[in-house]
C-alpha cells in the first residue's frame, strides 16, 4: 500500500515493494525530473532503472516521489536491510545501494538524491522525510561529492533527533577540457614524456598503435568479454578484486551496454579501443551525461617493455575525443592515483555519510567502538 505523508512543506508518495515493482513506480517520474535536474550518468534512469531489475526479487526497496506545491522536486530509491547489534536489530536504508558487497561492486559515484531543491536545509528535509516514513534506524549514503554533503547544522535546524557524520573521505580528481583549452598544457612533465616515450617505442617495436572509438553495443561487450582478464589478473590478490569475476556485475553492464550503448543521445557508455594492428591492446569503458564524462574502468594487456604506458595513452586519447564531441569535464572519479594527478587534474573530496536516529542502542555501540578504536591505537 502507497503511504503519504507530509514534512516541511514536502508530500511524500512512499511504496515499499521488491525492485521489479519499484522500477514501474520510479520510471515516470525518474525521468520527468531527470529531463529538467542536470545530473550525472549514475543517477539517470539508464543506469538506476538498469540497477533496479538486476537486483533479487527478495530485496525491499523503499521508493519515494517528494512534491512541493504539487510539483514533483526529488525522486530516490532506497533498498533496506537489518544488522544485528549486541543491543538489538538496526534497520539501515542505502541510498542507490543495498548494503550487500556483491550487488554494490557495480558502485555510484555521485550519489544523492535526485532533486530540483538546492539549499542544504532541503536536502535534509528530504533525507528526514526518507529516515521518518520508512522509520529507518540508519540512512546510508555511499561515495557521495563534498559539495553534497549535508551535515548536523542543517538536521539541527530542523530537529535534533539524528546523529551526522561523514565516516570517510577520499579524493576524487576532474579535469576540464574545454573546447577552447589546449589541455595538455596542463599535462606533467613527466606525462608529457612518458606519452611521447610510448609513441616512440610502439614505433621502435614494429607496432602499429590504433584508437578507435567504438560504437556499436554487441562490438563493447565482446571487447569487454575479450579484455576481461587483463583487468582480473591486475586485481587479483587485491582488497578490490575485479567486478569480473561477479556474476552480477558483468551482467549488470552487459544489459545497460546493450541499453545505451549504440545510442546516439548525450547519456550513454562510450567505450574505446586500442589496438596493434588487429590486435586488441585494452579497452577505456566510461559513462556519459551530456557534457560530463566519468572514467570508469580499464583493462589493458600487460606489456613487458616498460616504456609502453598504454593505459596514460589511452586516458590521453580519450580526452581528445570527448573533448572533439562537446564533453567539457573528464571526470576520473574517487580514489586517489598518481596518473590522475598527471594529467593536472582539479580536486574534490568524496565521503560516505552516515545519518542516525539518536536511539539509546545506536549511540551505546558508537561508544563501544570508539573505546575499541581507542585501546587499539594505544597498544
Amino acid at each position: 500500500m502507497p503511504f503519504h505523508t507530509s514534512r516541511h512543506g514536502l508530500t511524500v508518495q512512499s511504496h515499499r515493494v521488491s525492485p521489479q515493482e519499484a522500477y514501474s513506480l520510479l520510471e515516470s517520474p525518474w525521468q520527468e525530473l531527470q529531463c529538467i535536474q542536470h545530473t550525472k550518468f549514475f543517477l539517470s534512469w539508464q543506469w538506476i532503472g538498469q540497477w533496479l531489475i538486476s537486483l533479487p526479487k527478495d530485496i525491499k526497496v523503499n521508493t519515494f516521489a517528494v512534491y512541493r506545491n504539487s510539483v514533483l522536486v526529488a525522486v530516490a530509491a532506497v533498498p533496506e536491510r537489518c544488522r544485528k547489534s549486541i543491543f538489538g536489530r538496526v534497520k539501515q536504508g542505502y541510498l542507490n545501494r543495498t548494503g550487500e558487497d556483491e550487488l554494490d561492486q557495480v558502485w555510484i559515484e555521485n550519489n544523492k538524491v535526485l532533486t530540483t531543491l538546492v539549499g542544504a536545509v532541503d536536502i535534509a528535509s528530504i533525507y528526514e522525510v526518507i529516515i521518518e516514513t520508512a522509520k529507518l534506524d540508519e540512512l546510508m549514503i555511499m561515495v557521495m561529492s563534498g559539495d553534497d554533503y549535508v551535515n548536523a547544522t542543517e538536521f539541527k535546524l530542523l530537529n535534533s533527533k539524528y546523529n551526522v557524520e561523514v565516516e570517510y573521505e577520499e579524493n576524487g580528481y576532474y579535469l576540464p577540457i574545454h573546447h577552447d583549452i589546449n589541455v595538455e598544457k596542463k599535462y606533467s612533465k613527466s606525462l608529457k614524456r612518458q606519452l611521447k616515450q610510448t609513441v616512440n617505442a610502439a614505433s621502435s617495436l614494429g607496432m602499429n598503435l590504433r584508437f578507435e572509438v567504438i560504437n556499436d553495443s554487441i562490438h563493447m561487450i565482446q571487447l569487454l568479454e575479450a579484455s576481461e582478464f587483463w583487468h582480473i589478473a591486475k586485481w587479483d590478490g587485491t582488497s578490490t578484486p575485479s567486478g569480473f569475476t561477479n556474476t552480477h556485475f558483468k551482467n549488470f553492464h552487459k544489459a545497460l551496454i546493450s541499453q545505451t550503448g549504440s545510442s546516439a543521445c548525450g547519456r550513454r557508455v562510450r567505450m574505446f579501443a586500442l589496438w596493434d594492428g588487429d590486435a586488441l591492446l585494452g579497452i577505456l569503458y566510461g559513462l556519459q551525461e551530456g557534457d560530463w564524462f566519468g572514467f570508469y574502468l580499464s583493462s589493458i594487456k600487460p606489456m613487458d617493455d616498460n616504456r609502453l604506458r598504454l593505459g596514460l595513452y589511452m586516458h590521453h586519447m580519450a580526452i581528445h575525443a570527448m573533448s572533439a564531441c562537446g564533453v567539457l569535464v573528464y571526470d576520473f572519479m574517487a580514489g586517489e592515483a598518481r596518473y590522475k594527478k598527471q594529467f593536472g587534474s582539479l580536486c574534490m573530496s568524496y565521503g560516505k555519510m552516515k545519518i542516525q536516529r539518536k536511539r539509546l542502542s545506536i549511540q551505546s555501540e558508537n561508544w563501544l567502538k570508539r573505546m575499541k578504536m581507542l585501546l587499539k591505537n594505544k597498544s
